[in-house]
């Protein structure tokens, strides 16, 4: 069960393991996660892409989301490539795949044979990214986590209501936004950055 249907009571009463659970035992569980997750920490790379953008008036909704899905995903997969490869480490993406994830394998061509992937990739042989069919994968299962958490806290936000969860208990993240300019912001943090992003206080 993906982590934003385990948080629906709905949900949880047709699951053979959570059908007894109310939703505090579901906040419990989801603070739990988190916790795992802020003690790796120090010892793994945490990372997460949050793009919050007011839609064009006549630009169609999922046209706009497909835009903001590759924004997002190529600011980190380039952030990461310099990253890694400036300490001497060769990156490799694992990334769950959608079913359509064509672009990614289309974009990623694209950028390798530009100056700008050379200067990044320090000319390392860098393999593509591999979509994965999903699959039990507790990696998988944590960034399940990890992206739930920020949808969910800048749903409530966006809203102008009180988030029910909150992405402090993810401990430090490397976060990365874009301002109202469309220009890439990264920060690390616990919780997301929403006053250095987007001028308006961390705590609701």
């Amino acid at each position: 069960m993906h982590i934003k249907d385990f948080y629906q009571e709905g949900n949880r009463k047709r699951s053979r393991y959570f059908k007894t659970w109310n939703d505090e035992d579901a906040r419990d569980a989801l603070k739990f996660a988190q916790g795992k997750i802020a003690d790796l920490s120090d010892k793994i790379y945490l990372g997460c892409s949050v793009g919050i953008a007011k839609k064009p008036g006549l630009l169609k909704v999922e046209k706009f989301e497909k835009y903001l899905k590759h924004t997002c995903f190529w600011y980190s997969y380039v952030h990461l490539l310099d990253m890694s490869c400036k300490v001497g480490v060769i990156p490799d993406y694992f990334i769950e795949s959608d079913g359509k994830d064509g672009w990614g394998r289309q974009q990623f061509i694209g950028i390798k044979y530009t100056p700008l992937f050379v200067e990044l990739s320090r000319c390392n042989n860098i393999a593509p990214p591999r979509f994965l069919r999903k699959k039990p994968s507790i990696l998988f299962e944590l960034s399940d986590v990890i992206a739930f958490s920020a949808a969910r806290e800048a749903f409530k936000r966006i809203d102008n209501k009180e988030p029910d969860v909150s992405t402090s208990g993810l401990g430090k993240i490397n976060w990365y936004g874009f301002d109202s300019e469309g220009n890439p912001l990264i920060s690390e943090s616990a919780g997301y950055p929403w006053k250095e992003f987007h001028e308006i206080p961390d705590r609701y």
